[in-house]
């Protein structure tokens, strides 16, 4: 059996899968340990979602986001110039907006301002939103600055996700009948 810890990066460095050396603090581990945070959360969204809305629809939805995500680490982390045919992240933004599209069809129209809360599943959520926008301007800051680039469907689609949290965070509370707080 391979022990879980090989010791090489007590001294701050790592190596990614490609065998690149790098610093435990550089950007791309920054935006890898954000997305680690945003798969966490959304573990935690749903346990909530199951067991205060029961919807199975949403919980095989956020299970295969959380398989995305994996997925989408790997284009993170890929340098530019090398052609991993397996660091290719395919276009899911249709399948994230067919969600958002659904949803919202059944909310009512938002015409003001609102703040995030109200039931559970809402606000686990809501939290799962601003982590997934905080992991997209990582991932930009990694884009912008270094010689590992992503495709643009992994910034199209932490950029869409983050619109999916809010919508299914609106529609817990609507399912749920909690009444939204609006912003005054």
């Amino acid at each position: 059996m391979v022990k879980l810890y090989t010791k090489r990066g007590d001294r701050g460095n790592t190596t990614l899968y490609n065998g690149d050396i790098v610093r435990k603090d550089h950007c791309i581990f920054n935006a890898l340990g954000c997305i680690d945070d945003l798969q966490a959360n959304i573990a935690v969204l749903k346990t909530s979602i199951m067991s205060s809305l029961a919807s199975q629809e949403q919980y095989d939805f956020l299970s295969g986001v959380q398989s995305s995500l994996v997925q989408l680490c790997s284009c993170i982390a890929t340098p530019s110039g090398r052609n991993y045919e397996s660091t290719r992240f395919p276009d899911k933004t249709g399948e994230i907006e067919g969600m958002i599209d659904k949803l919202d069809a059944e909310l009512p129209k938002l015409t003001t301002f609102i703040l995030p809360g109200g039931s559970m599943p809402s606000g686990f959520a809501h939290l799962c939103r601003t982590v997934c926008r905080k992991a997209e301007r990582k991932v930009w800051k990694v884009h912008s600055t270094t010689t590992y680039t992503q495709d643009a469907n992994v910034l199209t689609f932490l950029n869409r996700l983050s619109d999916y949290f809010f919508v299914l965070a609106r529609y817990a509370n609507f399912v749920l009948q909690v009444e939204e707080q609006r912003y005054v």
